[in-house]
């Protein structure tokens, strides 16, 4: 019975959602013949999070009794996967119905290796912004989301929160890049670099806004090292005995804590 394994980095910061989160997994009808289990992280120095899951269906938990951050507590978890594919949930993100089995579909197709659908963001107030896909609909190519990436500032068009990879693929890449922020942005460079996927264009999940999320805070994620390391990845990947990318050398574009760019900022750029 193929397998998926499904990632979810929990942290009591965000974890007013959980019960939420939860109730959506265990709702999910995947494939026939298709098995999940729901690989759930705990990050902190004081684990208090297990109780959530007792009794849930699937579930393996564990907590990392330290402080290490959404990537590497990832990967913490990736190491457990046993699963043909792996899928990734935050803790505090909306899976919607029948969004697992959408995206498990496009891998019946033996060269697709990642795949990825929508996200509408979810406001405070409960209404949704709907975002409009800078890619086609279907297969992508090894290398196009990249060179979109390069063209526009350093953006890649792609909702990671929502990506589904075949594993094997997800550990050769060395799974999340444990640099300061934008780790989805690094794991995606190689992978998308070498491997074909698909661009679902159906609305998979819903990004919840709130104030206690990562992204709404300064620091690291929002200086953009993360986004610099990313972009000399690609021109490493692309060219291997070129002399390095000095730091000052990559331009990207850059985002005040908490922003967002608007749907079709790009056909203004």
């Amino acid at each position: 019975m193929p397998t998926l394994s499904l990632i979810t980095a929990v942290h009591p910061l965000g974890a007013d959602f959980l019960a939420e989160t939860i109730a959506q997994v265990t709702e999910q009808k995947l494939p026939a013949d298709w098995s999940v289990e729901w690989l759930v992280q705990e990050d902190g120095t004081d684990p208090r999070l297990r109780r959530h899951f007792d009794g849930v269906p699937a579930v393996s938990f564990e907590a990392n009794n330290g402080q290490y951050g959404p990537a590497l507590t990832r990967n913490i978890a990736l190491t457990r996967a046993t699963g043909e594919l792996t899928g990734v949930l935050d803790q505090d993100d909306v899976l919607l119905p029948g969004a697992l089995a959408q995206l498990i579909g496009h891998f019946d197709v033996p060269r697709i290796v990642w795949a990825a659908g929508q996200a509408d963001d979810l406001l405070p107030d409960g209404s949704r912004r709907a975002y409009e896909s800078a890619l086609p609909a279907g297969v992508l190519e090894p290398g196009v989301v990249n060179d979109w990436a390069v063209e526009h500032g350093g953006v890649w068009p792609i909702q990671f929160a929502g990506l589904m990879v075949r594993t094997q693929a997800l550990r050769a890449v060395g799974g999340w890049g444990t640099g300061p922020g934008h780790e989805d942005n690094t794991l995606f460079v190689a992978l998308s670099e070498y491997c074909a996927g698909y661009n679902d264009p159906s609305v998979l999940w819903l990004y919840r806004q709130h104030a206690a999320q990562m992204t709404q805070h300064s620091g690291p994620y929002r200086r953009g090292d993360g986004k610099v390391m990313a972009l000399q990845r690609l021109h490493a990947l692309r060219h291997p005995t070129a002399p390095p990318l000095r730091h000052e050398d990559v331009s990207f574009l850059e985002a005040a804590p908490g922003q967002k760019f608007a749907s079709g900022w790009w056909h203004s750029g």
